[in-house]
């Protein structure tokens, strides 16, 4: 019903996943290019290391879904909603971070 899609917490929830696929499909596009230049590659090593981050998604979706079923949800919600932009700031070339964040092909692999 439409005062169950009223509730405060649903609203969170609801925003919170869709921010999460906008980024998602937002960052894909976006860090090609950077990773193609930082590790000196073609462009299907650099999908394939984009890959890296739906597949990682796909993999824990399963346990993340139990314990969120059987533990308090509105926490994981809280706890991802702090952590993802932190996360964000590391994966593309955030000026900030570059001076001490570098890695290697062979470290990624």
């Amino acid at each position: 019903s439409l005062r169950t899609l009223l509730n405060p917490w649903i609203l969170f929830a609801a925003w919170h996943c869709s921010a999460c696929q906008i980024l998602l499909n937002f960052h894909i596009p976006i860090l090609s290019p950077y990773v193609e230049r930082a590790f000196d590659e073609d462009v299907v090593w650099s999908g394939f290391a984009l890959l890296v981050n739906c597949g990682a998604i796909c993999l824990s979706a399963p346990l993340l879904g139990y314990l969120i079923d059987k533990y308090n949800p509105y926490m994981f919600l809280i706890v991802s909603a702090i952590f993802l932009p932190i996360c964000y700031m590391f994966i593309g070339p955030l000026p900030l971070f570059q001076s001490f964040v570098t890695a290697s092909k062979g470290q990624l692999l």
